[in-house]
């Protein structure tokens, strides 16, 4: 691993000697090495502080993003490791994405059940908290942590936030449906969301028909 690097330090004082390689607390140690290992330590902090203060923007594509940490990482990319990011101009993604850190290869960016994103979970301008599982990057939150699908909410405006949908009697569906008021690969989940509902009233209806109207019942289907 590189130096000025908190991810190498040990919770045991003892075992800091020499546990990061630009820094030197050992016992005996020459007393030229003390500014230089004090400057070293403050240049870790302040590495550590840019990781978890938004200030690193991502950047590639919209679902294969990457970012520079600022320490230099090399493989492996420590578990546990933990970045805030600012998401980067046009890069909300629309299915399912990786995350690229320093050169290291892209990693799947999973939500905190394991489910790989379905699109725009990672709206540019927002901050969104990523932590390394040892496998995946997960998502701890994000500008739609606060909702889950089949959430609604009420507004005025004329054009629908990101990840919204305006209820105004249009239609959504596939990439290739044709829908008008959505049509991307990413509307799965909502339909799933919406069907069950649906049917649950189609059902009711038929039923309603068929004991108050017997013979209109096959029509109503």
């Amino acid at each position: 691993m590189p130096g000025e690097n908190i991810q190498d330090w040990s919770v045991t004082a003892a075992n800091n000697s020499n546990s990061d390689s630009s820094i030197n607390w050992a016992e005996g140690q020459p007393r030229a090495s003390v500014n230089n290992s004090s400057r070293s330590m403050m240049a870790a902090h302040a590495k550590q502080r840019n990781l978890q203060n938004s200030s690193i923007v991502t950047g590639g594509s919209a679902n294969a993003q990457t970012f520079t940490s600022g320490v230099g990482y090399t493989a492996p990319i420590p578990t546990g490791l933990r970045v805030l990011l600012k998401i980067g101009p046009s890069l909300t993604n629309t299915g399912a994405a990786t995350l690229e850190m320093d050169g290291l290869g892209a990693v799947a960016i999973k939500d905190q059940l394991g489910v790989a994103l379905v699109g725009h979970e990672l709206v540019e301008g927002a901050r969104v908290e990523f932590i390394y599982d040892g496998t995946n990057w997960i998502v701890l939150g994000s500008v739609q942590s606060v909702f889950t699908t089949g959430d609604a909410k009420l507004t005025l405006k004329t054009v629908a936030d990101i990840g919204w949908i305006m209820m105004d009697d249009g239609t959504i569906g596939s990439a290739t449906s044709g829908a008008p008021s959505v049509a991307t690969t990413s509307t799965s989940r909502q339909l799933h969301a919406v069907m069950p509902s649906a049917l649950a009233t189609a059902s009711f209806a038929q039923k309603r028909a068929a004991r108050c109207c017997p013979g209109r019942a096959r029509a109503s289907a």
